[in-house]
């Protein structure tokens, strides 16, 4: 199964659901992965249990994020998570894409630091990075054709 989407076509229905997963960069991964290392440091260095479970679910944390980030779509919906953050956002909702961004602030549910800014509603946004970046905007136009690209 092709690692970068995979897609399932309903016979029932013919439901298009694509799932894309993230692209990661290793600058990301370190930066990521540096505060379960400064807990372990820091449990090492005073051995006390609170440290220890501190430590462990911090680590447990950053793993979830780190394996558990991909994006989905289907005919309604643009749906994303991140270890333990996910949010279902309507198609008909999106109104603009803007590529190649950078941003402190907002949801970023990405692996990388440029991604893409999705526009939905008025003021909201969402930060992802698919690796298939062509063929998830592809997909979302073809869904809702007034997404406007930058």
């Amino acid at each position: 199964m092709d690692n970068i989407q995979k897609t399932i076509e309903s016979l029932s229905g013919g439901t298009m659901f694509k799932k894309y997963m993230p692209e990661k960069s290793i600058g990301f991964g370190i930066l990521l992965f540096a505060c379960p290392l400064i807990c372990w440091f820091i449990f090492l260095l005073h051995l006390h249990i609170v440290l220890l479970f501190i430590a462990l679910i911090v680590t447990l944390l950053f793993l979830w994020i780190w394996f558990g980030t991909f994006y989905q779509v289907n005919d309604e919906y643009f749906m994303y998570q991140s270890g333990p953050f996910r949010k279902k956002i309507p198609i008909n909702r999106i109104v603009r894409i803007n590529r190649n961004v950078r941003s402190w602030v907002g949801m970023r549910p990405a692996l990388l630091f440029e991604y893409l800014q999705i526009r939905y509603n008025k003021y909201d946004d969402v930060f992802i990075a698919p690796k298939n970046e062509e063929g998830f905007i592809a997909d979302l136009i073809t869904l809702n054709p007034e997404i406007t690209v930058d």
